[in-house]
């Protein structure tokens, strides 16, 4: 697929529009067939979208050109720390800079809403999401913070916490 992006623009995520959630799932299962498993060990299906936190309907963000290319899931983990569950791009458009334009609309959206934190996770080995959240002034969380994190929303020591991590934890301050 052959795209010219002239004007992306970024909108409100409504799970409601049922057009919108097939091509939510369509980004996540091509994403995953890409590139594999970039967080979760699956793609995510109708259930995990639709799964209700906290402002998560305030928070998540599209990126569209002619039509939805990109998405964000963020939601308010507890007061003032939210939390990207999920960014995808459709494939055939990444590397483009969508995303960074996605990321840098979500968190003027988080702190527009009063967040002081936001966090994200990534598997090691997604070298261009690392990289891109660091550009961004996302900061890997260490020791105590780490611990505390992993504990906090019930992640699997073994991933984050091992002498051989397969996932890195993210914060930034908003």
């Amino acid at each position: 697929m052959e795209v010219t992006i002239i004007d992306p623009s970024v909108k409100k995520l409504d799970l409601e529009d049922q057009d919108v959630l097939a091509r939510l799932l369509e980004i996540e299962h091509e994403t995953f067939r890409v590139h594999g498993p970039l967080y979760d060990i699956s793609a995510w299906g109708r259930e995990q979208f639709l799964l209700p936190l906290e402002r998560k309907l305030d928070f998540s963000l599209l990126i569209c050109l002619s039509e939805v290319v990109g998405f964000s899931i963020a939601y308010e983990f507890r007061g003032g720390w939210a939390h990207i569950s999920r960014v995808a791009i459709e494939p055939a458009v990444a590397g483009r800079g969508l995303g960074k334009e996605l990321l840098t609309a979500q968190l003027a959206k988080l702190r527009e809403a009063g967040c002081k934190t936001c966090s994200i996770d990534v598997r090691m080995d997604n070298v261009a999401a690392t990289r891109l959240y660091r550009k961004l002034g996302f900061e890997r969380m260490r020791d105590a913070a780490l611990i505390g994190y992993v504990n906090e929303r019930g992640r699997d020591p073994e991933e984050y916490l091992s002498t051989e991590p397969s996932h890195s934890a993210f914060q930034l301050y908003l």
